[in-house]
């Protein structure tokens, strides 16, 4: 797997080597890719039109968070995991350039002090609001020449907010020829949680939120971004055991993710429009509560 995502990414930078700069190749899967290397913001205007023209008309939009996730990994974690993921989902796609990640997103009702709001740094918007910027970004992206525009989150709560407004908005484009897909198997569907089960992990291991999955998914990703000697054991946020993550396993559940992205959205594009809706947004709702991270 690992030597098929790097010759994606490199069969698929070759035929952009002009407009875009190339990836850091310093180590094997998901984390050689580096941020910039397919990204519109590292790119100028005319290289972005050049690409599109260029038959470059895929762009996936990433969504973050900033949220606590207790004291050993830093509030920035998903939008770390999701610019990497972002890179690597475009590499294999084939067609693809990445957006800048959209790096707040809802986490509950501040003025209540509700889920990870209660935490000192968490930054939150209204899913409403959330929704407004998710359609100002696809407004653009469609006026621009994209025809194919894939929306992954790395945050539970954004799940259903997205859900909704790409389904609305691929009805609204439709007669422009855009589609507008929010992949939730990203997150939602990616067989993390078997793979750990079958690497000797408890789900009480692996966590729901800060533990053991969350924590190899940033090594890998982000390591600087990880101070596991501040974790002393149980603490208010963190669910699941981080000291048993390490970077290796981190790049499979991140390998995952990717390949659960790329395999929904080559299924769902071609499958006729009316039957390749996605998921209700009631269903990512309630994966959403299961999984807050």
């Amino acid at each position: 797997m690992h030597r098929l995502a790097i010759f994606a990414l490199w069969a698929g930078l070759f035929c952009l080597a002009p407009l875009v700069p190339r990836a850091s190749a310093d180590s094997a899967g998901i984390s050689a890719t580096r941020a910039g290397t397919l990204s519109i913001e590292a790119m100028t205007s005319p290289e972005v039109a050049a690409a599109i023209r260029a038959g470059r008309r895929t762009i996936i939009l990433p969504t973050g968070g900033i949220e606590q996730n207790g004291p050993h990994l830093a509030l920035g974690k998903h939008n770390a995991i999701v610019a990497l993921t972002a890179q690597a989902i475009a590499a294999e796609l084939g067609d693809a350039l990445v957006a800048p990640v959209i790096a707040v997103t809802p986490q509950g009702d501040v003025a209540r002090r509700e889920g990870h709001t209660a935490f000192a740094g968490t930054i939150t918007i209204p899913p409403a609001v959330f929704e407004a910027v998710l359609r100002a970004h696809v407004e653009s992206f469609a006026a621009h020449g994209f025809t194919t525009i894939l929306i992954i989150g790395d945050s539970g709560p954004a799940q259903a907010p997205q859900a909704r407004l790409a389904e609305a908005m691929d009805r609204e484009l439709a007669p422009r020829g855009v589609r507008v897909l929010a992949l939730g198997d990203y997150y939602a569907e990616n067989g993390g949680e078997e793979h750990l089960v079958r690497r000797g992990h408890t789900r009480e291991v692996s966590g729901r939120h800060a533990g053991l999955r969350d924590t190899a998914e940033l090594l890998a990703a982000g390591p600087a971004l990880v101070r596991l000697d501040l974790f002393t054991g149980a603490t208010p946020g963190v669910d699941g055991d981080p000291p048993r993550a390490t970077s290796a396993l981190g790049e499979e559940l991140l390998q995952l993710k990717v390949a659960a992205a790329v395999h929904e959205a080559r299924r769902r594009l071609a499958e006729p429009r009316h039957s390749a809706a996605g998921r209700s947004s009631g269903m990512l709702g309630w994966l959403a509560s299961l999984f807050p991270g």
